[in-house]
This record gives C-alpha cells, structure tokens and sequence, in this order.
C-alpha cells in the first residue's frame, strides 16, 4: 500500500492509522512524501516502526509519488491511498479474498464512500 502525501498534515495521521493498525497480515507499506513543510515528517516518524519505507524529498506531483513508492514495493498485490483518505476496517481483507478467490483477475478498484464520525 503506498501513500503520496504533500503538506498534509491535517489527514495525514488518521489515513496512516487506518491502514496500520488493523492488523493485515504481510502488510507493507510505504509513504512517499513530497517534501512537505507543515509537520507531514513529523507524523509519519511517529508511525515509522509501522510503515516499511518512506522518503520525504520533492518530486513532480502524486503519480511521480506513486511511482517512487510502488517502485519500492515487492508485494503481488499493490494499491494505493490518497493523504486525505480513510481505509474502511475490512477493505484489505476484502481485497486479498477477491485476488485469492479469483485469479484471473487483475485489477480492482475502490468505491468512495463517506464516513461519518457521529454514527
């Protein structure tokens, strides 16, 4: 999983909470951070001993990001979250059921969904 993140402080600490501590196993996750000057660093140290890789260094925009992350990767299945994004509790395991149940498949996508915090 490989989150692209510049200045994003405000989101940065919960989208890294909802992809880490789930417990997914054989998780491997990588931040790839555009330089930010806003404490984006700071929160992704906080939450080092859970992300596999990361970088903070300017680059050209999110797909540069992401490219620079998912060279990185070394798993079979990949993915990616925005800085500003939520990963539902089951989305992972929903996810690794789909490839281990269907091996013809190749690529899935995501639905937006919005989530409320007073439900």
């Amino acid at each position: 999983m490989v989150t692209p993140v510049y200045n994003g402080a405000r989101y940065i600490e919960e989208t890294i909470r909802s992809i880490v501590h789930h417990g997914y196993p054989n998780l491997e996750y990588i931040v790839v951070d555009g330089g930010s000057n806003d404490g984006t660093v700071d929160i992704i140290r906080k939450y080092e001993k859970y992300i596999s890789w990361w970088v903070s260094k300017r680059d050209r925009g999110v797909y540069d990001a992401l490219n620079t992350g998912f060279a990185q990767a070394t798993g079979t299945i990949m993915g990616w979250l925005n800085a500003s994004d939520l990963l539902h509790t089951s989305g992972r395991s929903v996810v690794g059921s789909v490839f281990a149940a269907l091996p013809e498949i190749e690529w899935i996508t995501g639905r937006p969904t919005r989530f409320n915090p007073n439900a």
